[in-house]
């Protein structure tokens, strides 16, 4: 998955991930351009990604088919 933030401030996106990862499925970030934080997994169907300003990451998941 690849997440961006554009902005000029550090954001937190929720990326609703339901029917495609189950949750408890555990993610790393992979390659990232500034700061990233891949978050603690999937959570009620979304996947939390903390971005500082102008940064993008390329997240994977640990273990999911």
């Amino acid at each position: 998955m690849v997440v961006l933030n554009r902005s000029d401030a550090t954001r937190t996106v929720l990326v609703p991930v339901a029917g495609t990862l189950p949750n408890g499925t555990a993610t790393r970030v992979a390659l990232a351009v500034g700061s990233a934080d891949g978050g603690t997994g999937v959570s009620a169907g979304e996947l939390s990604v903390t971005l500082g300003p102008r940064s993008g990451a390329v997240l994977v998941t640990e273990g999911a088919d």
